[in-house]
């Protein structure tokens, strides 16, 4: 996957970078020899002076699974054509559901502009601080949908830095990884949490899933792998209502303590596992995103992710198992909301969820310096 963009007077180019910059994704500027743009991480493309030649380029270089940030709805209509994403500097993304309304506005706007044109037409307004910070929300959201796991032997890996607090700070990358499960030892994935200094390996797998499938990081050298067992969550809940509840009941798990002591008290990263990444390290994903102080919204979309990242593995799920209520097993905004209001009507905080999982103040408080400083 690489990001291209309309760099042509684009106002978010620097945000494009520093967003991609995290998740170590190719950029390529594509500007007119009237826009010279010069860059420290990106390729720059100077495409000749004419009408649509920037334009033209960059839907040739466009790829299926590629982001492309522009304003021309046009462009952004040939690039979802192509099985790319689009994303206007406003942070609105194009989709095949609303290209074709966007693209009769302009048609429209044209029209007016057309039949105005004796008279003075106000321009755009400035830009503002805000407008920069809506879209670069809406740019990682898109990012950390489109981008693949970051493990090549997993599917669901994902990093619960770049969230903005409540406080206004931002969570910390390479410090809390979320994943699946890791069936084999590989090299490059064993460099990357090198890298990145995460040194602790959490499983919340029970023992019969560690037997028939061993963790990938259990015996290498430089991690420390621990297998805290959850059974709580392993199974399939009888019904779509169930669900929520069974994530209280994980979060009320045995070794539930053993899973935040165990992050309060790595010397460095920690990356956590189940099975698919989705209900037990959810769970904990939703726990800890609360206790720095995160937003709902995000907690939220953090987990329906895995319906996105998960999709080759619940399409299986669904070949293998016709008989299971897909429903059931496909994450869902409500089954998480749902969880929340449960978590706080039985715990009131995450502070109190703590104290009655028996950590102390001091392994409270490194829990949140992990995410936040």
């Amino acid at each position: 996957m690489k990001i291209l963009v309309d760099a042509d007077a684009c106002p978010v180019v620097r945000i494009v970078e520093q967003v991609a910059k995290q998740y170590h994704i190719e950029v390529i500027l594509l500007c007119d020899t009237n826009h010279i743009l010069m860059s420290d991480y990106s390729k720059v493309k100077v495409i000749g002076a004419g009408a649509d030649a920037v334009d033209f380029a960059l839907v040739n270089l466009c790829k299926c699974g590629d982001i492309v940030v522009t304003q021309d709805y046009g462009v952004a209509a040939m690039a979802l054509g192509k099985g790319a994403y689009g994303i206007h500097q406003s942070g609105r993304w194009y989709t095949n559901e609303n290209i074709d309304q966007l693209l009769m506005e302009r048609h429209m706007a044209k029209k007016a502009r057309m039949a105005k044109s004796k008279h003075h037409l106000k321009g755009p307004s400035k830009r503002t601080e805000e407008d920069d910070k809506r879209f670069k929300e809406s740019f990682e959201k898109l990012v950390r949908m489109v981008n693949k796991s970051l493990l090549k032997t997993t599917q669901n890996t994902r990093d619960l830095g770049g969230y903005t607090t409540k406080s206004g700070k931002v969570t910390k990358y390479h410090s809390l990884l979320r994943s699946d499960v890791q069936n084999y030892q590989d090299v490059e994935d064993f460099a990357y949490l090198k890298q990145h200094g995460i040194t602790t390996v959490i499983d919340l797998r029970g023992q019969k899933d560690i037997e028939r499938k061993p963790s990938g990081f259990a015996d290498c050298e430089g991690i420390s792998y621990f297998n805290f067992q959850i059974d709580e969550g392993s199974g399939v809940p009888e019904s779509v209502e169930a669900v929520p509840r069974s994530y209280v009941d994980i979060a009320c798990a045995k070794a539930m303590p053993d899973v935040f002591r165990c992050i309060a008290n790595a010397p460095a990263g920690v990356m956590y596992n189940c099975t698919a990444g989705k209900d037990r390290t959810g769970v904990v994903s939703a726990v800890l995103l609360c206790h720095a102080g995160v937003s709902d919204r995000d907690i939220i979309e953090n987990y329906v992710l895995t319906r996105e990242y998960g999709r080759e593995r619940l399409e299986l799920i669904h070949k293998n198992f016709p008989e299971i209520d897909m429903n059931i097993v496909t994450p869902n905004e409500v089954y998480m909301e749902t969880f929340l209001m449960l978590f706080r009507e039985k715990f009131g905080d995450t502070e109190k969820y703590f104290k009655e999982l028996g950590l102390s103040e001091e392994e409270i408080k490194r829990i949140r310096e992990k995410l936040v400083e």
